[in-house]
């Protein structure tokens, strides 16, 4: 079957096969992005690690910024995903952003957070129990999971959310002026909400962004960044990984098998993130010198993207079967889903709680279900993101 056009209507659904077919025919591919801007990508597990290992491949949000507008122009606004955080910084710089992070997303609070997700979860599930029809899993489990978790620790209005989450989506979407309107709109909503916590600060993530600016530990703009990041690392790679485990586990057969033995939830969370991971390429690096990778040179001052999904499915290190969904694979969690060594993702271990409670429950109480079999689901439409724009299932006890 002939390959998809790159960023094409119909690559969105076949992405996984367009981006095998760019491995096999080399590890290293330049490439236009739906902006406009330039790109080297590096396909594959091993050049992938390679990649992310690589000391001349730095994350600096000026040097970023700066290479993205010599490619799109110097009045071309970018998106507030360019700002900076810990996600576009590295070494003392990346540890100093984290800094008050860590008491929110550390041990501690997960052991707390644990049994909210649970009761959250209970909630929403119970809201869709007894429907008759097809349920969109994505608008009334997936979606509303993590903004609930997410605006909790952050301290935002249950109100504001709908609208959080919408301005998200375009944030991450390929249409450069609706990421770069949304990215405004998030920016204004975001120094709104900090100047109602200078004046009332509460136990929450917020005001501890706030109370580390007012001791000289971050400016305005890394606060900025900060939450920019903690709206896509800690909202829409979970509402992926619900949607993305929840098709991969109904196509599979996996679903039964799952809710036949609940044991088998976190190994087949490890699988779904290796099959289909949330996040699709990793954010921007620029090559800092000349770069070679996989035996192709990268010149200096150039956008390099490594697609973990390529690397998840790479069959030289998953085998021949790679591209299937198997819950017992052994070596699952050799996945690139969350990063590998020290760039590890901090939100990695709550993404993993919210998913093994949401897809044990959905098991648990629906063993019969089914994809919903005339409602077609879509994919996002998003260069960074893999994720369902919807989810229609059958809920089948």
């Amino acid at each position: 079957m002939k390959q998809p056009t790159l960023w094409a209507d119909a690559y969105w659904e076949r992405f996984h096969e367009a981006d095998e077919a760019r491995r096999r025919q080399g590890a290293v591919h330049r490439e236009t992005l739906p902006d406009g801007a330039r790109a080297w990508v590096v396909y594959g597990h091993a050049a992938a690690l390679e990649a992310l290992h690589h000391p001349g491949l730095l994350r600096d949000a000026d040097e970023i910024q700066r290479i993205m507008r010599r490619h799109l122009g110097p009045d071309v606004p970018l998106s507030g995903m360019f700002a900076k955080s810990a996600m576009l910084s590295d070494g003392a710089d990346r540890e100093r952003l984290l800094a008050p992070l860590k008491a929110h997303l550390g041990p501690r609070m997960l052991r707390r957070l644990g049994p909210r997700v649970e009761e959250i979860t209970a909630e929403l599930l119970d809201g869709v129990d007894g429907y008759s029809g097809p349920v969109d899993l994505m608008r009334e489990v997936a979606f509303p999971l993590p903004i609930t978790v997410l605006a909790e620790l952050l301290g935002l209005p249950e109100t504001d959310r709908p609208q959080v989450r919408s301005w998200t989506s375009a944030l991450m979407g390929h249409d450069q002026e609706a990421s770069a309107g949304a990215g405004a709109a998030l920016t204004a909503y975001f120094q709104d909400v900090l100047a109602a916590k200078c004046h009332a600060p509460a136990a929450d993530l917020v005001s501890t962004l706030v109370q580390a600016r007012d001791a000289g530990d971050l400016d305005d703009t890394e606060i900025m960044g900060t939450l920019f990041l903690l709206i896509v690392a800690g909202h829409e790679t979970t509402m992926n990984l619900i949607g993305n485990g929840t098709h991969a586990l109904l196509t599979s057969g996996a679903w039964a098998r799952l809710a036949q033995d609940s044991s088998l939830v976190d190994q087949a969370v490890n699988e779904v993130l290796r099959l289909d991971c949330s996040v699709r390429v990793t954010p921007h690096r620029y090559s800092a010198t000349e770069v070679t990778i996989a035996g192709t040179t990268i010149p200096p001052g150039e956008i390099v993207l490594v697609s973990l999904g390529s690397a998840n499915r790479d069959p030289e290190r998953f085998g021949d079967d790679a591209h299937v969904l198997d819950i017992h694979r052994p070596d699952a969690s050799s996945h690139l889903a969350f990063g590998h060594g020290a760039r590890h993702c901090l939100g990695a271990p709550l993404a993993r709680i919210e998913g093994a409670v949401v897809l044990r429950e959905l098991t648990r109480r629906w063993p019969r279900a089914e994809l919903a079999p005339n409602l077609p689901n879509r994919r996002e439409q998003a260069v960074f993101m893999s994720g369902w724009h919807t989810m229609w299932v059958q809920l089948r006890p």
